[in-house]
């Protein structure tokens, strides 16, 4: 029976994981898909989980974590993800509430919290290097197909300062590294910062996937099109510069 005495006042929640049977309430109710099963994937900077609804249809559940980076991004992704599932682009494409919203937010201990709902990308993790080209593909169609994106614009940018100073600042409030090896993370931060201006009048912004490693994406071949490419569950989180060639 669970305890019911109020927690500690002490104790500050940062992040709640969620058990499988509130997000399949969630789901549920706020989607009309009666969720048959639901597990939890993946813990972490975003917590994902696989569905099942009574149909046999596979969805995943992105309940998005509070960061120190600032706010969601929601719903830049969402509307980008929608934009280029229209494009043709194998996305895992999200799927709006029963009254038509791209998210749900839920109150958690540590704060409000969004959950998202994304149709499972079929396929297997790359690992050939046929499969690895197929990745890139895609990569690719992202690329061209975002160029005329028009809706809301991402929170953050990926550039030098949003990857290499932020970092840099984290590891300057870490108390365990010390002084001689914080000074050559920022010598080596700011060779980087030198680097990148040397070579910005030769990179074009353009929306890239920004998380492309593994368990990222899937690839499947489709009867109908042969080698047809499909990411998986990860979103395009931001904008960033990139070479065109």
């Amino acid at each position: 029976m669970p305890d019911s005495r109020p927690h500690d006042p002490a104790l500050v929640p940062t992040h709640t994981t969620a058990a499988t049977s509130s997000i399949a309430h969630w789901v549920t109710r706020h989607h009309g898909i009666p969720v048959q099963q639901c597990h939890l994937i993946r813990r972490g900077l975003n917590d994902n989980y696989a569905l099942r609804s009574a149909d046999g249809i596979r969805y995943v559940a992105r309940l998005y974590s509070i960061r120190p980076r600032g706010g969601f991004n929601v719903q830049f992704e969402i509307s980008l993800l929608a934009h280029l599932e229209a494009k043709g682009v194998g996305v895992a494409a999200p799927v709006p509430t029963a009254n038509g919203r791209a998210h749900i937010q839920l109150q958690f201990p540590e704060g409000p919290r969004a959950l998202v709902l994304f149709r499972h990308a079929e396929g297997v993790v790359p690992d050939t290097l046929e499969e690895l080209e197929l990745t890139g593909r895609t990569l690719a169609h992202i690329h061209e197909s975002a160029r005329d994106y028009a809706g809301p614009p991402s929170r953050y940018t990926l550039d030098g300062h949003h990857l290499a100073g932020r970092t840099l600042g984290y590891l300057a409030a870490y108390p365990e590294i010390g002084a001689e090896l914080l000074e050559t993370y920022r010598l080596l931060v700011h060779r980087l910062f030198e680097e990148l201006a040397a070579a910005e009048g030769g990179l074009t912004r353009v929306v890239c996937h920004g998380d492309t490693h593994g368990f990222n994406n899937h690839v499947y071949t489709d009867a109908a099109v042969p080698g047809r490419p499909c990411s998986s569950t990860s979103t395009m989180p931001a904008r960033a510069s990139w070479p065109t060639t």
